[in-house]
């Protein structure tokens, strides 16, 4: 999940390649614990500039500046990749010669290598690339979420959490904040099915992914067996409309990287999905197609509005067999 692509012989600089935002603020968050412990020192010396409008010259001055408490002054540069400033000989120079107590961070949506910049820092920054995590890293994940929490959990929990949150980390992370709230005061407990359902509702825990997926591979006997079910067990129409909406226009980006003539390996990297939803979402792009899938979008975005304004519950039935 985090890689260090490069060591760097300039300690001082460092590069955060922020393919997944929750790793690396994590990491960065650990990075200024070291670097500026004292709260009221950070507030002081921790200095935040927008790569988009920030000047070379701009960011070499902030570093020579003097700490206000006698320790580390860091200067960190958000977005860099949007940099406008073509003029990095005051970073080049800055580089030969860096300010003695002084760390710079460069963060980065993508490794920066083709670019100016990024041959101008080849070999001279510490480099951290945070990428997605796969399903195996998931888990492990979570699991020393629990470990920490002095909890543990079922593993069919840990993966039903994942998919409910499509492996989304923050969206991930705050269930499982929930979770060890609740439990908090039951040290050693191990989290189960039972749990998760009572945190997340039965609709949630159990039944509208796997009728979302019966749906969308065209499982018809499964598909209207699994919603005449969930809607017996006081599932929404709403939360299952949001899931289908996400699912289809996954497998649009797809369609259309595909469409552009990129392989299919290409066109899931591109999309980015989260891990759980690529290998469905090709799936999907490839029996439905991308008029059919535009088609089907439209009419779940038709559903969906039409019951925000309260309008009666369209025959779901004949709403299925029209979506197919």
């Amino acid at each position: 999940m985090t890689k260090q692509v490069a060591k760097g012989s300039q300690p001082g600089v460092v590069l955060l390649v922020e393919g997944e935002p929750l790793l690396a603020a994590d990491f960065l968050g650990k990075l200024l614990d070291r670097l500026i412990p004292d709260v009221e020192a950070r507030r002081q010396d921790h200095e935040v500039l927008d790569g988009a409008s920030a000047t070379w010259t701009e960011v070499v001055d902030r570093l020579r500046t003097y700490s206000w408490f006698g320790g580390t002054r860091v200067v960190e540069v958000r977005d860099v990749q949007r940099s406008r400033d073509a003029r990095i000989e005051p970073l080049l120079k800055y580089l030969e010669a860096p300010a003695a107590g002084a760390v710079l961070i460069l963060r980065a949506d993508e490794l920066l290598s083709s670019s100016k910049l990024g041959k101008a820092l080849a070999g001279r920054c510490e480099t951290h690339e945070f990428r997605a995590p796969p399903a195996r890293e998931l888990l492990r994940w979570v699991r020393a979420f629990f470990k920490r929490e002095q909890l543990a959990i079922a593993e069919d929990a840990a993966q039903r959490l994942i998919e409910v949150t499509e492996g989304d980390l923050y969206r991930l992370r705050g269930e499982l904040e929930k979770l060890a709230a609740a439990h908090g005061g039951e040290k050693g407990k191990q989290i189960g099915m039972p749990e998760l359902v009572e945190l997340l509702g039965d609709h949630r825990a159990a039944g509208v992914f796997d009728l979302a997926d019966a749906i969308l591979d065209r499982r018809r006997d499964q598909a209207l067996g699994l919603l005449r079910r969930y809607l017996r067990g006081g599932g929404e129409l709403l939360p299952l409309l949001g899931v289908l909406q996400r699912n289809v226009e996954g497998a649009l980006l797809v369609a259309r990287a595909r469409q552009r003539g990129q392989p299919w390996a290409a066109a899931v990297s591109q999309a980015r999905l989260p891990y759980p939803v690529q290998a469905r979402a090709r799936r999907w792009a490839e029996q439905w197609g991308m008029a059919k899938l535009r088609g089907a979008l439209l009419g779940l975005q038709r559903i969906d509005a039409e019951l925000k304004s309260g309008a009666p519950q369209p025959d779901l039935d004949l709403a299925v067999e029209l979506l197919w």
